[in-house]
């Protein structure tokens, strides 16, 4: 679905922890759809520029931040990256969550940073 779209469709919404309009990591094509969201309960700690999430869902359902997406944010669990969605065309979304108890982390790292060769980085003086 292109913006204008979007954007019309969610001018008449009054309750976003209602609804949302959600933009999956779909390559090459976006679906669109509307489909309930399962009940859940998440704890948010913010650390730094990073979120840390711990997220009870009840049944399987999205987790919605209200923290704007720029493209340096990193979603990790266990060590293990995952993609991030876009909701409302600009806060963080989780992929789709499986039901039970999750810990996951949102980190705010410049990608461009973590790919330069350590040989390159600035070495600390003795």
């Amino acid at each position: 679905m292109p913006a204008p779209q979007i954007f019309e469709a969610m001018s008449g919404e009054t309750d976003f922890a209602r609804r949302a309009w959600i933009e999956a990591p779909a390559p090459g094509r976006r679906q669109v759809q509307e489909v309930r969201n399962g009940r859940g309960t998440v704890l948010v700690n913010r650390h730094g520029t990073g979120l840390d999430l711990t997220v009870d869902m009840l049944e399987p359902g999205w987790v919605v931040v209200s923290q704007t997406a720029w493209r340096g944010w990193r979603r990790l669990s266990g060590g293990e990256e995952l993609p991030l969605a876009f909701a409302n065309l600009a806060y963080l979304a989780s992929t789709s969550m499986p039901a039970g108890t999750r810990s996951s982390s949102a980190t705010a790292r410049c990608r461009s940073s973590s790919a330069v060769p350590s040989r390159s980085r600035p070495r600390p003086r003795s």
